[in-house]
């Protein structure tokens, strides 16, 4: 079988919703990054800003002052090994002052800002284009819960991709992510995941950010740091569904929960 790309998450955050300030200090994220090396992550996707419900907005300078050290280092370690970095980032001034470090622009803004558009291009990044009602998330801002969400996304992609390949873009540089706890609610959710092939688009590139989400807690565990068995759960079930990238925390347990699917199938 074709397991998913693992994409292991460095937060540099004090206040992201299951790890924040785990990774806060330079010789911690370092450590982090030296064991996503030893367990073979496909992407190291690193972000500065929490997007979480009620998250504090940081200023670009703010931003850019987390990043500073960390960024660069990452670039050192991996450079030779085939592993990519994403930023994971909706500022168009911090991914400039990255771009010769990174392989790809995680924007959870969808890729709606023009100079972001044209950095990508013109840079030959790829881009992570999420589906989102609002940065941070805001728990006013959801789908209506009697909307079909699969035909909503489909819209959604479809316009954004009509709109992107105007600009310049090809299916290569996308990379679909439908935004799981952004404006879903927890059935949405579920519903996203359990149909998420009705979602593939030819020659775009799909991931899920499912690790440690809210949805999970209907299975048991309200602490966000205590969901990766749900999480691993869902990372067998998305293996045989054929994504092609997984966002997780758990990176050590993701290895390993796929190194066990691609023996059974």
């Amino acid at each position: 079988m074709k397991a998913p790309k693992i994409a292991a998450i460095l937060n540099v955050t004090p206040d992201s919703f299951s790890d924040g300030g785990k990774h806060l200090s330079y010789h911690k994220a370092l450590e982090a990054v030296h064991e996503m090396v030893k367990y073979n992550v496909d992407v190291i996707d690193i972000g500065a800003e929490s997007t979480r419900p009620n998250a504090t907005v940081i200023s670009v300078r703010e931003e850019i002052n987390r990043l500073t050290r960390i960024i660069p280092a990452v670039y050192n370690l991996v450079k030779d090994k085939n592993i990519k970095i994403s930023l994971d980032s909706r500022n168009y001034e911090t991914i400039k002052n990255f771009i010769n470090y990174i392989d790809i622009i995680n924007d959870v803004t969808g890729l709606e800002n023009y100079k972001i558009q044209e950095l990508v291009l013109d840079n030959n990044k790829q881009a992570i284009v999420m589906h989102s009602l609002s940065i941070p998330v805001k728990k006013c801002h959801f789908l209506a819960p009697n909307i079909n969400v699969i035909e909503y996304m489909n819209t959604w992609l479809k316009n954004k991709i009509v709109k992107l390949k105007i600009f310049g873009f090809q299916g290569k540089n996308l990379i679909f992510d439908p935004g799981i706890g952004f404006g879903l609610n927890a059935q949405q959710s579920i519903i996203i995941v359990k149909n998420i092939e009705k979602l593939y688009h030819s020659k775009i590139k799909i991931m899920l950010g499912y690790s440690r989400k809210s949805f999970l807690a209907q299975f048991g565990e309200s602490e966000a740091k205590n969901r990766d068995v749900e999480t691993n759960a869902l990372t067998m079930y998305l293996a045989q569904k054929k994504v092609d990238y997984i966002r997780v925390h758990n990176f050590k347990d993701t290895s390993k929960v796929l190194k066990l699917a691609k023996t059974l199938w």
